[in-house]
């Protein structure tokens, strides 16, 4: 599908910043400036809910309210978005 070749595209470039870097690994960070963030479920079941992920909805790890924790289910905006967002905002800690 299109939205795998999209995610694709984004490992295979976080992966090449991990190698120019030196780092073997990399997780996700709240900024100080997100600490207080609302949190959400993954998907928004109003708009998007087939039952396998309905049943399955307390396993995924949750969205924030605010760039770039925002899941939209939008791959217009996520081919954009993955394609502008900047490795190193302060969002992936990388060692």
């Amino acid at each position: 599908t299109l939205r795998a070749d999209l995610i694709a595209e984004f490992a295979v470039r976080l992966l090449d910043h991990m190698n120019r870097i030196g780092a073997n690994k990399v997780v996700p960070e709240l900024r100080d400036s997100d600490s207080g963030m609302r949190l959400r479920p993954w998907i928004d079941p109003e708009n998007f809910n087939p039952g396998y992920l309905r049943r399955g909805l307390h396993l995924l790890p949750c969205q924030g309210d605010r760039d770039p924790w925002l899941h939209r289910q939008d791959y217009s905006q996520e081919r954009k978005v993955l394609a502008d967002l900047d490795l190193d905002d302060g969002t992936l800690k990388f060692s």
